[in-house]
């Protein structure tokens, strides 16, 4: 199987939740419970590079946020061939910063 790269784990974070920012790919809780992803703005940078619409979300905890932009959503999935956390195994991390005012 392979790898999941930092810029597919990023992308697919955008396509699962709400809006992502630096602080759900920092140590130790990662949103998708693999390594940090500590330079997002260089892989967002490289998603817009690659045509995906980004925007900008606002700020969470001081850091740049960020959304897919509405016309994004049918864009080409991650490949169902690349690795990536599965959330039924069980984690160990925090809950992401947009649920953790439902609890």
């Amino acid at each position: 199987m392979k790898k999941a790269t930092q810029r597919e784990r990023v992308l697919l974070a955008l396509k699962r939740h709400p809006r992502v920012s630096v602080v759900d790919f920092l140590a130790p809780a990662v949103i998708d419970g693999l390594a940090p992803i500590v330079r997002l703005a260089a892989r967002i940078n490289e998603l817009r590079d690659e045509g995906y619409a980004i925007e900008d979300a606002g700020r969470v905890n001081g850091c740049a946020s960020y959304r897919l932009a509405p016309t994004t959503e049918s864009a080409e999935p991650v490949p169902a061939s690349v690795h990536l956390f599965d959330p039924r195994a069980g984690s160990n991390h925090r809950r992401p910063h947009w649920q953790e005012d439902a609890a």
